[in-house]
């Protein structure tokens, strides 16, 4: 048995769902609308789950203020993990955009695989540098790393047999 077939390499969360289960490196998971991370090693029976507090983790993202006319979505950028303790940081958000403290983080671009956004967290902290072209964003991650999770979700896309026979 080779460790890459039991994914037993790190402390990282694990699933109990693996390749025999369809699962692959870079599936999305969430607990309910919140994103959890995304899959980064699938072993036979098991699969490693990346975080989105890791500091390996990168995913789009999109801010979302809330209005008297509801939820209005706005500047894109880059989530990034910082480690357990830390905040994520959203990165590439411009200087010339609107974001505030308490305005809401979901996925966006390439990680909205959905067709609606999923939640990433909550901005805590906003700072410009003087001369910088972009804010200094920290988020609240909706997981908490230390939150037990019981049951998550892996999102699998695959083709409709019955769709592709009745073209």
């Amino acid at each position: 048995v080779s460790e890459t077939s039991l994914v037993l390499e790190s402390p990282s969360l694990k699933i109990d769902q693996g390749r025999d289960s369809q699962l692959e490196s870079g599936q999305p998971v969430y607990a309910g609308r919140r994103v959890v991370g995304r899959i980064v090693r699938a072993g036979r029976w098991m699969s490693t789950v990346r975080r989105i507090t890791d500091p390996d983790y990168r995913g789009f993202a999109q801010l979302v203020h809330q209005t008297s006319r509801g939820m209005q979505f706005g500047a894109q950028g880059e989530l990034e993990g910082r480690g357990e303790d830390q905040p994520c940081r959203l990165n590439r958000i411009a200087s010339t955009e609107s974001v505030r403290v308490g305005d809401e983080v979901y996925t966006a671009g390439r990680d909205d695989v959905l067709p609606f956004p999923m939640y990433y967290g909550k901005v805590i902290k906003v700072e410009h540098r003087e001369g910088e072209p972009h804010w200094d964003i920290e988020v609240e991650p909706a997981i908490r790393v230390m939150e037990n999770l019981d049951k998550v979700q892996v999102l699998r896309q695959r083709l409709n047999a019955d769709r592709l026979l009745a073209n």
